[in-house]
Formats: structure tokens, C-alpha cells, sequence
């Protein structure tokens, strides 16, 4: 659990409620209305969620992203820690993107 003070029964039950109710929501609009324009993203990371989370847990790519930005964090300020972590999750997609369109998909 992310936050285990609260992480109680009815904790579980509503966010399980709360993610049923948005895969069903997804599921209409994708499925049933047509509505995938601007998804693909989704798609693309869903192809290779096996390789998004092995990168986010193995690679520290935050280091990297710091190193290259490191002078920006004066004139950030306390957004700087959202420019590291925007900066984090681009390179894990650009990695997931290459992939996907090379059709290289990690499967077990």
C-alpha cells in the first residue's frame, strides 16, 4: 500500500470500487463509442507494462535527469522535483515508444 496508516478494508473496497467503475467508464468509451483518439499513449505503455515497470524499479533515470538539469532547480524552485519526475517518466515512455514501434513486446 502507498499510504499504510489509512490503508484499511474500506480503504480497499473503495478504491477497488473507484478503479471498477473507471475501467467500466473506459471500457464505454473506447469500446463502445469509438473514442480512442489520444489513447495511444495508453496503448503504448500497456504493450510493454512489464518493461515500464522494470525500468521504473531497476533504471534511476531521476539521476539523469538531474544531472542534465541540474541549473534549472534555482529557477524552478519547489517545481523542480515535478521537472524531475515529468523528466523520469518521459524517458521510461520514449524507451517504451522505440519499442513499440521497432514491435520488439515483452511477453511471459
Amino acid at each position: 500500500p502507498i499510504i499504510k496508516r489509512i490503508w484499511t478494508c474500506s480503504m480497499a473496497l473503495f478504491a477497488g470500487g473507484f478503479s471498477f467503475m473507471l475501467i467500466g467508464l473506459f471500457h464505454y468509451m473506447i469500446d463502445y463509442k469509438g473514442w480512442s483518439s489520444g489513447v495511444k499513449w495508453l496503448r503504448i505503455y500497456g504493450m510493454n507494462s512489464i518493461a515500464a515497470y522494470v525500468l521504473g524499479e531497476v533504471v534511476n533515470f531521476r539521476s539523469a535527469v538531474e544531472s542534465l538539469s541540474h541549473g534549472l532547480a534555482q529557477y524552478l524552485g519547489d517545481w523542480y522535483n515535478v521537472w524531475v519526475t515529468f523528466g523520469n517518466y518521459a524517458i521510461v515512455f520514449l524507451i517504451l515508444w522505440a519499442l513499440y514501434r521497432s514491435k520488439v513486446f515483452i511477453r511471459l
